[in-house]
């Protein structure tokens, strides 16, 4: 048997993720759902990215609404030249706990969306987010609030 069958066979054995009924994106709103839940965000059904940090390539999950607030903060600080720390809760699939970087110009990281469509941005979130990555803890994934929505690049202070 090539590794092609041998694969197909699993996909379809008993007790695998599609005899179950279970399919990789339903994991993937699960996953969201307990984001939801934990109040990080207001989103539901949400897309799940990546924000990929330095060269050991730390991954860090996160819905993509939340992501596209955090990439304006983020270049935001280091158009300005200003380093700062980003602190995020570990979930318990990775042991718990808190994580923190350091981001710097010099440091390269990418942010990867699952989904297609960029999500219009909240001007108090951003604002409250800026807050943070000023202060002396960094910046932290804070709850979205009230929504103030709009399509363009927010003047952060």
């Amino acid at each position: 048997m090539s590794g092609f069958e041998h694969a197909a066979e699993m996909k379809n054995a008993p007790g695998s993720r599609k005899q179950m009924g279970v399919e990789p994106r339903a994991i993937l709103k699960h996953r969201a759902a307990r984001i939801v839940a934990s109040g990080l965000t207001e989103t539901k059904g949400c897309s799940m990215g990546y924000l990929i940090y330095g060269p050991t390539g730390t991954r860090v999950e996160i819905d993509d609404r939340t992501l596209s607030h955090l990439k304006v903060v983020i270049l935001t600080k280091l158009r300005r030249g200003e380093g700062f720390a980003f602190s995020w809760d570990k979930g318990i699939d990775q042991g718990s706990g808190r994580s923190t970087v350091w981001f710097s110009a010099s440091i390269g990281f990418e942010f990867q969306f699952d989904g297609s469509r960029e999500a219009s941005l909240n001007k108090l979130w951003l604002e409250e987010l800026m807050i943070s990555a000023n202060s002396g803890g960094g910046l932290h994934i804070l709850p979205e609030h009230d929504r103030i929505q709009t399509n363009e690049t927010p003047t952060i202070y």
